[in-house]
């Protein structure tokens, strides 16, 4: 069953983005913005804008790898901030019967300009898988997310 579910949801992520269905749900498109917030926008893989999404993929490829649960703080101010989990396939022994991982994360999206965050920061802040750093920095472009190396 878990592998049919991969295999869904690689088609979902190929379709609109999403990532894998599964225990873990289809990340919701953008959200509406929270009570009081200033509009501001995080890009998206589809180049749509989000309002403090509680789920965003980071993977744009695959959709594998992403974030969710998302309880923003401070959206529409130059920097906002968040917590939540991020999500990935470990891709053993392949992606298609991988495995999805979660651990704790904050993340922190900032560079406000013209109403959209071009910078987002996913800090680990409990225990994380093998392998994972414990800060990644995105750029996000028009097109979406892609790690800053």
């Amino acid at each position: 069953m878990p592998t049919i579910r991969l295999i869904a949801g690689a088609l979902s992520a190929l379709a609109i983005a999403a990532p894998p269905a599964g225990a873990h749900g289809a990340i919701a498109a953008p959200t509406g913005k929270p009570t009081g917030a200033r509009r501001a926008v995080l890009r998206t893989c589809t180049g749509t804008a989000a309002v403090a999404p509680r789920g965003y993929v980071l993977a744009c490829g695959d959709g594998y790898t992403g974030l969710e649960h998302l309880r923003w703080a401070h959206w529409g101010a130059p920097t906002a901030t968040a917590t939540g989990r991020a999500f990935a396939n470990d891709c053993t022994p392949s992606c298609v019967a991988g495995r999805i991982l979660t651990w704790p994360v904050r993340v922190t999206a900032s560079a406000l300009r013209a109403g959209a965050y071009h910078r987002l920061t996913v800090t680990a802040t409990g225990r994380r898988p093998k392998g994972r750093s414990r800060t990644t920095v995105y750029h996000i472009a028009a097109s979406g997310p892609f790690p800053v190396l």
